[in-house]
């Protein structure tokens, strides 16, 4: 019996040995496997990075392609809506030009109306005097 419970020591020491042997190994395994997924980690983060930056600079052109053509398109409008309150404001010109004409002709107008009539005046005044 001695030596079966010598023989169960020696079994149990050498499961003991290899049970720590593979939790050695097991430790050493989760390690790799932790690096290997860091470094996997690291290339899928720059991989991610690198396709947003991409992604961000496409729309960044794209945006900037529609604001120059927006920029465009307001001095187009800008021309249009200038070049209107230009017309207008000669068509005020003249019609101030043609309404001080016509006030000065008609203020000439009223002083020979009343000089005509002044001498209507007076010419009816001789003949009643006469």
């Amino acid at each position: 019996m001695t030596d079966q419970k010598s023989l169960w020591r020696m079994k149990k020491d050498e499961l003991i040995g290899e049970v720590n042997k593979l939790q050695e190994e097991l430790v050493y395994y989760k390690i790799c496997m932790i690096k290997h997924t860091n470094q996997r980690y690291d290339e899928w983060k720059e991989d991610i990075e690198n396709s947003v930056i991409t992604e961000l600079k496409e729309e960044n052109e794209k945006l900037e392609e529609e604001n120059k053509k927006l920029n465009e398109e307001r001095k187009k409008f800008c021309k249009i809506y200038c070049e209107g309150v230009n017309e207008q404001i000669a068509v005020r010109d003249e019609f101030e030009e043609e309404n001080k004409k016509l006030k000065e002709e008609n203020e000439h107008l009223r002083f020979v109306h009343k000089k005509t009539v002044e001498e209507l005046d007076a010419t009816k005044d001789k003949l009643i005097n006469k």
